[in-house]
């Protein structure tokens, strides 16, 4: 009987397993060790770090950056100007963007505290000018169709007038892209626009002029509501001058304020004249807003 010899079962082992069995155990990864001291979370970005400060200071955080982060991304091919696809890009926007523009073009006071071309720097659209447009339209022939209601309820024979639908669509609609448009080529030719990243675009002088027409659409409501409280004749009449010099007022103000700056910047000289022009242009406007569409009730004669 042979004597067990733990020798020899150490060998059988190692010839079974072989010797890298010790190696292996031996190069188990330690568990890992506590380290009393934490890493050091990375330092925030300096442009991070200088808006909070110039927030905590009240200071003005409009900068460049806010500014290129307002602008919308354009598409990565959106044809040529001839195609319908072009155009999609100024379309593409949502009520809350139409929204914001229409509150900063009725209110006289609004962009206090902020640059001086707030409502240029905002990424320009088509949407806002073509629906303010039509709604204007609309809202002046149902006023003066007010206006040919009480003069029948006062005896006098009243016929609808359709074909102001037309002349009212295109005096509306020329002032809201025409006119832009020849302002653009004016400045161009001056060598304004192309030195202006405000006014090199077309879109941009469109926008300003489609939203600060945004106030007579509340002018025609105010038409269409006065003359029911109010008698026939020279109160009705007053009204309609009064309300026609709020709306030259306050949209003229929002076009001089959007169009000042940018046009000084570039041309010292002739700003003023650019100026002068773009406010005789509203002049005609508001003017022909008043006589054919605001023309008031006269008294009926015995």
């Amino acid at each position: 009987m042979s004597k067990y010899n733990p020798i020899d079962d150490d060998a059988d082992t190692t010839a079974a397993w072989g010797d890298d069995l010790g190696d292996d155990i031996l190069a188990d990864e330690e568990p890992p060790r506590y380290d009393p001291q934490p890493e050091t979370p990375a330092a925030a970005p300096a442009s991070n770090i200088n808006n909070v400060q110039g927030s905590m200071a009240g200071g003005n955080t409009n900068t460049s950056s806010s500014t290129a982060a307002n602008q919308r991304v354009p598409r990565a091919n959106p044809g040529k100007f001839w195609n319908l696809s072009f155009y999609e890009q100024y379309f593409d926007v949502d009520a809350k963007e139409v929204g914001d523009k229409i509150v900063q073009a009725v209110n006289p006071l609004s962009g206090g505290g902020q640059s001086s071309t707030y409502f240029l720097d905002q990424p320009a659209d088509l949407y806002g000018p073509f629906w303010i447009a039509s709604t204007l339209i609309f809202a002046l022939f149902f006023a003066n169709t007010l206006v040919g209601l009480i003069k029948n309820s006062s005896g006098e024979k009243f016929s609808y007038e359709f074909g102001l639908i037309t002349a009212n669509a295109a005096l509306t609609y020329s002032y809201t892209f025409l006119v832009p448009g020849a302002l653009f080529l004016l400045l161009n030719y001056w060598d304004i626009g192309a030195t202006s990243p405000h006014l090199s675009k077309l879109v941009n002088l469109i926008a300003v002029y489609g939203y600060s027409q945004c106030v007579w659409v509340l002018i025609c409501a105010g038409n269409i509501i006065l003359p029911v409280w109010l008698p026939v004749g020279f109160w009705i009449n007053l009204v309609g001058w009064v309300l026609t010099t709020i709306g030259f007022l306050s949209s003229g103000w929002f076009l001089l304020k959007a169009l000042y700056f940018p046009v000084k910047q570039n041309s010292p000289h002739l700003h003023l004249r650019v100026l002068v022009l773009v406010l005789l242009l509203h002049v005609g406007f508001s003017l022909a807003v008043k006589f054919a569409f605001f023309k008031g009730v006269a008294p009926v004669k015995d």
